[in-house]
């Protein structure tokens, strides 16, 4: 599976935070929201239902990883993605 980068530092979002999208969705979602910023000491990510903007309801974590942080490239292959070429 594949996760095509759309846009970096999403603002609205933590910094570091980049949008994918994916050629098989992932627990329902096509797009996913990937933060992986280290000063935070954590990676997280959420689903997206579309690429222009994310409101609150349709934001659902999908992956987190408290106290550690993780690049997007391992997060991707963490959740079955590879990572853009």
């Amino acid at each position: 599976m594949i996760a095509t980068l759309l846009a970096t530092d999403i603002i609205g979002h933590p910094p570091a935070t980049n949008l994918y999208q994916l050629d098989e969705p992932l627990e329902g979602f096509g797009y996913i929201a990937v933060t992986a910023f280290e000063p935070f000491n954590q990676s997280l990510v959420v689903g997206v239902t579309e690429t222009g903007g994310v409101e609150a309801e349709t934001v659902e974590a999908l992956w987190h990883s408290p106290n550690s942080y993780v690049p997007h490239t391992e997060v991707l292959a963490a959740i079955g993605y590879e990572p853009p070429a």
